[in-house]
């Protein structure tokens, strides 16, 4: 299907999303255009709403991207949850014993939480490598792994004893992610470079081209001499990377310590973002604004009308479901419509 195509069936997925969740909301009995209202005003409603509705869209747009780059190259990285609460680690143990000016300081912690979440995916590509095991499986179980032994390091060796929940020291300051204007911080500058750059090799570089065509075709990669299994290790480490970078962001750009719920989900939504992106990085970038937006303004949707702000996750579901299950349906209704239309259009001698 074509790129046109493309951008229908997801403008077709979202207007149908958002008007049967109005149509859910009207039958509990909720206003639902003071909803969408109420939505827009707390997500884009002024610069503040819309600087911290591009701030929460960053750890969306790395773990989206993670798993996009991931899934069109072939291998299944599901670990983007402990990919995430591993960069957070690395950042944080790092940022607690290093002291150094906020130029080399920040980049610093940067890269340590991307090679810790690259470091953590790699486990998974090294046990199918060396066992023939599963990532799918394995980076799932890692996820788990992951989470208890991040619980264990902040409640014991990390913990601040000070501190009324369990919680890390906070780094130094001059670890601290700077603000560019109003509540806009600069990881949303670091979040859509990184996005951009990955999509220029993605789809613009040699590496790139061979990790697209293995995850299309990985049997006639290998006999055209891409080297299959050399770059199935590049791609996890750089899918983790990605999520690894998305949980240093989150600890650099505040509460700058590792508080236990701080990933939330994530990871997990950046892979459903990528799911109805159809693994292409543009399109995960506008969903991961739209999710951002509508998680961002369901609190104070929330406050404003009653409605609950689980009418936003609905609303995601519905996207999701949307834009998997529907569109092989979308598209071949569009493609017919175009076919009967160009039809028309000839004339009768040619048609015969």
């Amino acid at each position: 299907m074509s790129r046109r195509g493309d951008v229908a069936v997801a403008v077709c997925g979202v207007l149908f999303a958002f008007a049967f969740a109005a149509f859910v909301a009207h039958l509990l009995g909720y206003p639902a255009i003071d909803a969408y209202s109420s939505l827009a005003h707390y997500s884009v409603g002024s610069f503040g709403k819309v600087a911290l509705t591009l701030n929460n869209a960053v750890p969306l747009l790395l773990t989206a991207s993670s798993a996009a780059i991931a899934f069109a190259s072939g291998p299944v990285n599901l670990g983007q949850p402990g990919q995430v609460l591993m960069g957070m680690l690395g950042t944080v143990f790092v940022g607690l014993h290093l002291n150094l000016p906020s130029g080399l300081q920040v980049p610093i912690l940067l890269a340590v939480g991307a090679f810790a979440g690259g470091l953590w995916s790699l486990v998974a590509a090294g046990a199918r490598h060396r066992f023939g095991m599963d990532e799918f499986i394995v980076t799932l179980m890692l996820n788990e792994i992951a989470r208890l032994f991040c619980d264990w390091a902040i409640s014991r060796p990390l913990q601040d004893p000070a501190a009324g929940s369990v919680s890390t020291k906070v780094i130094s300051s001059r670890g601290f992610l700077p603000i560019v204007a109003g509540k806009l911080n600069s990881s949303v500058l670091i979040g859509f470079v990184v996005v951009l750059l990955c999509a220029l090799m993605f789809y613009r570089s040699r590496p790139g081209y061979e990790w697209r065509m293995a995850g299309k075709a990985p049997l006639f990669a290998r006999l055209g001499g891409v080297p299959v299994d050399r770059n199935f290790f590049a791609v996890m480490f750089l899918s983790g990377g990605l999520s690894g970078l998305a949980g240093s962001i989150l600890l650099l750009a505040g509460p700058h310590k590792f508080v236990k719920g701080l990933s939330g989900s994530y990871g997990w939504d950046g892979v459903m973002i990528a799911v109805v992106a159809a693994n292409g990085l543009l399109a995960c970038v506008l969903y991961g604004l739209l999710f951002s937006a509508l998680q961002t303004g369901a609190i104070g949707m929330q406050i404003r009308t009653d409605v609950p702000s689980e009418f936003s996750q609905i609303l995601q579901a519905v996207i999701v479901l949307i834009g998997v299950a529907a569109r092989g349906t979308v598209a071949t209704t569009i493609q017919s419509l175009r076919a009967r239309t160009i039809a028309r259009r000839r004339p009768t001698s040619q048609r015969r």
